[in-house]
């Protein structure tokens, strides 16, 4: 039985002692993927994210443990490095740790590595953890403060357009005149499209009302699938595969359909010289190991709307402001960056989670989780 696949970064000038470590992993039960380097040129070569740990002999010539640790905490702070030596003193090794390694080894007593290396990754595991989960938090503090923000602005300039508007069709009960009714249509139609938009910063920031039902997804996609045809380019192929059973989500139909067809029409975008969009559904249980581990949802079942594009892609800094109203990727004057904002807060606000998977090149996958209510499977 192959053992745990290890990567590992060997500091050694010895090749016969870094034979003597890679046994002892083997030994403890992993699979050593390793390299050995002697000098700091070759370390910083070498020093790569994927790395699991860096094991290194206290002192070479020409280089050291010490040194070692400030390359690794500066080129890949999360990997963890263990010195194994065969002089180094307690108090040494001891300020080593505080100045960041993992862990400290004599090299007559090597039967201790493989736990000390368990330890340091499980320490690593959690530390990378506990930052997922605070940025994560932060990030969501940071959506929560912005929706607050743009739909109270919202509310209030609603307001200000509901009254724009009416003004401009009384005015344009009474004019006669060609020219002066052209001018008032003209404010009519802007105050329309100003009053959508804040449609759309209302959803994002919770505020709109919702009416919520018991729909079938399968039927809200087939609905649109004429309108989203239209939408995007004849040189994307369109795909809709949809459950063989009815997916029941509560949502609120108008505002299901709009998170469609946003999603589309960022897709066909990112699609700009053709490609495939797919829309799937399906249902999932998600239990407490899901939940806890994936998404911020209460376990039960939830119905699946899946969106997939082979676009371009975003990247990380992409994707930390993607839901963010206002921001937009694409060129003045052809985005409000206000499509992925309204889906956002349409989706929470019907109790639902989104999921982003994308890379640059490699397109974006969008899966929205909306409740479902099983007891509802035979109502509709």
């Amino acid at each position: 039985m192959s053992g745990r696949p290890l990567r590992v970064l060997l500091l050694e000038d010895s090749p016969a002692d870094a034979e003597l470590v890679v046994a002892e992993l083997r030994r403890a039960g992993f699979e050593p993927q390793w390299e050995r380097v002697q000098s700091e040129e070759e370390c910083v070569a070498r020093l790569r994210a994927d790395l699991d740990v860096v094991i290194s002999d206290f002192s070479m010539p020409g280089f050291d443990a010490v040194r070692a640790i400030e390359l690794v905490q500066e080129h890949v702070p999360h990997v963890p490095l263990i010195i194994v030596s065969g002089t180094v003193g307690e108090e040494t090794a001891v300020a080593a740790m505080r100045r960041g390694a993992s862990d400290y080894l004599l090299k007559d007593r090597l039967a201790r590595l493989g736990m000390a290396v368990t330890r340091a990754l499980e320490q690593r595991d959690a530390e990378l953890a506990r930052r997922d989960a605070e940025t994560a938090f932060l990030q969501a503090q940071k959506m929560e403060a912005i929706g607050r923000l743009a739909g109270g602005i919202a509310h209030d300039f609603n307001n200000l357009l509901t009254g724009i508007m009416g003004y401009a069709e009384l005015l344009l009960q009474r004019l006669d005149e060609d020219s002066l009714r052209s001018d008032a249509e003209q404010i009519l139609r802007t105050a329309e499209h100003g009053a959508g938009l804040t449609r759309q910063l209302l959803a994002f920031g919770r505020k709109q009302a919702m009416r919520l039902e018991i729909l079938d997804l399968n039927q809200v996609l087939q609905g649109v699938q004429g309108l989203l045809r239209r939408l995007v380019s004849a040189e994307v192929a369109l795909d809709l595969a949809l459950a063989a059973e009815p997916i029941r989500v509560h949502a609120d139909r108008t505002q299901l359909e709009q998170v469609v067809l946003n999603l589309a029409v960022n897709a066909g975008d990112a699609m700009p010289h053709g490609g495939r969009l797919r829309l799937s559904t399906r249902r999932r249980r998600l239990d407490d190991g899901a939940v806890a581990t994936q998404l911020s949802l209460e376990p039960g079942v939830y119905g699946i709307l899946e969106v997939a594009d082979t676009g371009v892609g975003m990247d990380e800094a992409t994707q930390a402001r993607m839901f963010e109203p206002f921001f937009t990727t694409k060129e003045p004057g052809k985005g409000t960056g206000l499509g992925l904002a309204t889906v956002f807060g349409i989706v929470k606000q019907c109790g639902g989670q989104i999921a982003v998977e994308t890379s640059p090149g490699e397109g974006a996958t969008f899966t929205i989780f909306l409740p479902s209510d099983e007891a509802a499977r035979h109502d509709l």
